[in-house]
């Protein structure tokens, strides 16, 4: 026989349920960033959204429109490693800062340039109607660097599947 729970761990249960979508919200966002995906970048985002990304500050679907356009014209490859997150609940609004590691080979007039980030994203999420999206963000860059990038990559390189910008990437195909 099933033991009814108690009201705290309906709380827990809720809060826990809540932390986990705005993970979620999180991994599809940085997955929309490094596939150049801006239609799953825009879906963490409430169209109304703040976006403070250093020199871009405004409206966060006109940074993923801006942020697009350079990717497909210069973007080699992009990586978003999440690390640590703490997530403050606060009815239907929460605070989190999310520690990251960012990494991109960019195509330019000297050949290419690798940029690595080290930075935290400060977020204010809101829930509405049952949904976790991001309504303000300020990435805060704590360290990175810049470097030519050499074409040398691990042994055997051919014999890798290459990780792709767009949406022909592997993990789109759920194929593996």
């Amino acid at each position: 026989m099933a033991q009814a729970l108690s009201g705290d761990e309906v709380r827990r249960l809720r809060e826990l349920l809540d932390k986990e979508a705005i993970r979620e919200v999180m991994n599809r966002y940085v997955r929309g960033s490094d596939r150049c995906d801006p239609e799953l970048m825009k879906s963490a985002y409430w169209e109304d959204a703040f976006d403070d990304h250093g020199s871009f500050k405004g409206n966060a679907h006109d940074f993923v429109d801006r942020g697009y356009k350079l990717k497909i014209e210069r973007a080699m490859s992009l990586s978003h490693i999440l690390g640590s997150m703490t997530i403050d609940l606060w009815g239907d609004e929460a605070f989190c800062e999310t520690y990251f590691l960012y990494g991109a080979q960019w195509a330019d007039e000297q050949g290419s340039r690798i940029d690595v980030m080290a930075a935290r994203f400060v977020d204010r999420f809101e829930r509405r109607a049952s949904e976790w999206k991001i309504a303000n963000r300020v990435v805060t860059h704590d360290w990175s660097l810049v470097t030519r990038g050499l074409d040398e990559r691990f042994p055997n390189f051919t014999d890798w599947v290459r990780g792709r910008t767009d949406r022909q990437d592997l993990s789109y195909s759920r194929a593996t």
